[in-house]
């Protein structure tokens, strides 16, 4: 290979890799409009078997959704949401809507984003894409975290409460090419044991937002303000 040929290839390699972020400048968001491209939403077996004795206190699926899972639908959507109002607030970004591209793009079963970044790029006009991955999981139950406070009822069984661990990774791409301009990823553990009655679902199922105990609305609001000051520190992950 000439010279030449060889230098056009190095310019052609380097030309998929952003500028800007790639130098290990914080990721600007503020003002920009964000594109969500998928949302990997995993809830752990073992946590979604303690949702069975409450399933009725869900709401059904909405029509837009013709089949599923209706604790998954609330959570997941709950989630976004929640990371959406962090989001913008926080960051000062502005989220499009799901379907801002309507059938140029593919979405999952829930009405969720579900598309590759090279089709979200070629049909979509975002500056900035967003991935999204969080996994609401059970945390190893050798015994109650010594955090847990004198209230705790200490002589509780682990099939009795939830102690959910929450992990979030927010991937974000520049409107032209593959390459991540940034990384992000938070590990959030709920400390204290939740009990497992239907109060627990306050603030999720109902309009009731509890102060007296913890719920699951409240891990998941706790998970996500982990990415989100994960963010707003702009400490991204070596690419």
């Amino acid at each position: 290979m000439g010279r030449g040929a060889l230098l056009l290839t190095v310019l052609l390699v380097l030309a998929t890799f952003p500028a800007q972020e790639a130098s290990g400048k914080k990721l600007r968001l503020k003002n920009k409009e964000v594109a969500l491209i998928e949302f990997d939403f995993s809830l752990d077996e073992d946590v979604r078997r303690k949702m069975v004795p409450y399933e009725e206190l869900f709401p059904s699926l909405p029509s837009s959704v013709s089949e599923g899972d209706p604790v998954f639908f609330l959570l997941k959507a709950y989630t976004y949401q929640t990371f959406q109002r962090q989001a913008e607030r926080s960051l000062s970004l502005l989220l499009m809507p799901l379907n801002a591209y309507g059938k140029q793009w593919e979405y999952d079963q829930y009405g969720f984003p579900a598309t590759n970044i090279e089709l979200a790029q070629r049909r979509g006009s975002s500056k900035i894409y967003v991935r999204l991955k969080v996994e609401v999981l059970r945390s190893p139950e050798s015994g109650l975290s010594l955090g847990a406070g004198p209230a705790v009822e200490t002589h509780l069984k682990p099939k009795d409460y939830l102690r959910p661990r929450v992990k979030i990774n927010a991937t974000f791409y520049p409107k032209l090419g593959v390459v991540p301009i940034a990384v992000y990823e938070s590990d959030f553990q709920w400390e204290n044991p939740v009990l497992l009655q239907p109060t627990m679902l306050d603030g999720l199922v109902n309009s009731r937002l509890r102060r007296d105990r913890a719920s699951l609305r409240e891990i998941l609001d706790t998970g996500v303000s982990s990415i989100i000051e994960e963010i707003a520190r702009g400490k991204s992950k070596k690419l």
